[in-house]
């Protein structure tokens, strides 16, 4: 059980901030995806007290992170981390609709349609490819 699932919500932001001092180091410049699983899971934290701005806040600095992974907004990117990015997109679109800033929302909607459409292209792609090698070597 984790600090946040038991509301111990303090706590799991001191082990946070603690994370963030580690990443901050010359060692954490080479975890871009482990910033954004962290920044993540701190807007998920702030999100859990009420605090949205802070939410968001977070949720930007883990998108801005997240991009900074080689390659992953490329088409044919299938990282663990693309589908968690597509999630942060819509993610910062509802915390601005929920603090009624809709034209933001609405901009990181797109966003996140975008990045999803591109993924599904990939996938189709990448399934016509396999059944063709299938049928070629029938």
């Amino acid at each position: 059980m984790t600090a946040i699932s038991i509301g111990e919500h303090e706590q799991a932001l001191l082990i946070l901030e603690q994370c963030i001092a580690i990443l901050r180091s010359p060692t954490g410049l080479e975890y871009p995806a482990l910033k954004f699983k962290t920044f993540n899971t701190i807007a998920h934290l702030y999100n859990v007290m009420g605090q949205v701005k802070m939410s968001i806040k977070f949720l930007r600095k883990a998108l801005k992170f997240g991009l900074g992974i080689p390659n992953i907004s490329q088409v044919a990117y299938t990282g663990p981390e693309k589908i968690p990015i597509i999630e942060t997109y819509i993610n910062i679109a509802n915390a601005y609709s929920f603090q009624g800033m809709n034209l933001e929302a609405l901009d990181y909607s797109e966003k996140a349609t975008k990045m999803a459409a591109s993924c599904l292209e990939a996938s189709s792609d990448r399934v016509m490819h396999i059944l063709n090698i299938t049928v070629i070597a029938h």
